[in-house]
């Protein structure tokens, strides 16, 4: 004679915590945007280079060659940067992004025009080959860290306690790095005024306790930004006190060399100095691209396909 089964308590139902709180942009919000070209290249010259990679572009009505004497990326170009951009997440949560990056003009993400801060094109786009995650935890995204509480509130939660205490670690590492850097005021002060020195360690508590996640993705992804900046201010830093008497009329012949796509490079239309181009991209081995006005579409079929950004024509490839 068959039993009958009791029918098994229904587990109570979980929230799905990782939710915002109301609606974002998405990350590509803006990224088709007619850019706005700063055509004036004021370096008089470029040294010899034996490499080249590059893309024809059309933007509006006009025709552009982006190139890199030095790199095998084809980055973004996003055109130059609006005066009123702030580093800094928008006020109102349905202007963010749901990753939380800045767009567009973030240096984090793509590639800029030349800035007084020096240390933007040393920032890294992705971990050194062969290291691992939890050594560079400014390269973790949220979902992979979060823990949902075990009553939630809707969309609450906490971050990984040990990642927390590591990445805190990794963050007191660099302070420590850029302290033992300070001599660098003597020779070139304004990179030790301007120095990032975001974020504190005491940043890092707001993120030890139960979370929104909006919360936890604005603060994380600003904490990246800052601890991304001081590495790229270390690495400066370093490369230029390997050769502090390096002199650009010994180097002036020489060509350039392929740089390291690990970090982000910078676009540099416009140049701080002639020359500058050579002697930055020679000694300190910058990634460097160019955007470069053509008067009509070459007749040459070894260009690649073209990419089109217009608010008023399609996208294609």
């Amino acid at each position: 004679m068959h039993r009958r089964r009791e029918p098994r308590p229904q587990q109570p139902k979980k929230f799905e915590t990782r939710r915002f709180s109301t609606e974002r942009r998405s990350s590509l919000y803006g990224y088709l945007d007619t850019p706005n070209v700063d055509d004036k290249l004021e370096f008089t010259r470029l040294p010899h280079f034996a490499y080249y990679t590059g893309r024809l572009v059309q933007i509006g009505r006009r025709i552009w060659e982006l190139w890199s004497p030095n790199s095998l990326r084809s980055p973004f170009y996003p055109g130059k940067c609006c005066d009123n951009f702030l580093l800094d997440p928008p006020l109102a949560l349905h202007f963010r992004r749901v990753d939380g990056h800045l767009g567009r003009f973030d240096p984090t993400v793509s590639p800029q025009e030349i800035d007084q801060d020096a240390w933007l094109p040393f920032i890294r786009r992705r971990i050194p080959m062969g290291a691992k995650i939890q050594d560079y935890p400014e390269f973790v995204v949220v979902p992979n860290v979060w823990l949902a509480d075990d009553a939630p509130a809707r969309h609450s939660g906490t971050l990984n306690p040990h990642f927390l205490q590591t990445y805190k670690q990794r963050n007191a590492q660099l302070d420590a790095q850029m302290e033992r850097l300070q001599g660098i005021y003597l020779k070139r002060p304004r990179w030790w005024t301007r120095c990032p020195l975001y974020p504190y360690g005491a940043n890092f508590k707001s993120l030890m306790k139960s979370v929104t996640y909006d919360f936890a993705v604005d603060t994380l992804n600003t904490i990246h930004h800052g601890v991304k900046l001081k590495a790229a201010w270390i690495e400066l830093v370093e490369r230029f006190l390997v050769d502090s008497d390096w002199s650009e009329e010994i180097q002036l012949r020489r060509g350039l060399e392929p740089a390291n796509d690990d970090f982000m490079g910078t676009w540099v239309n416009k140049a701080l100095k002639p020359l500058s181009l050579g002697s930055r991209a020679r000694r300190f081995h910058v990634l460097s691209f160019i955007c470069t006005h053509l008067k009509s579409w070459p007749r040459s079929p070894t260009f690649p396909s073209t990419r089109i950004f217009s608010r008023d024509q399609k996208r294609s490839n």
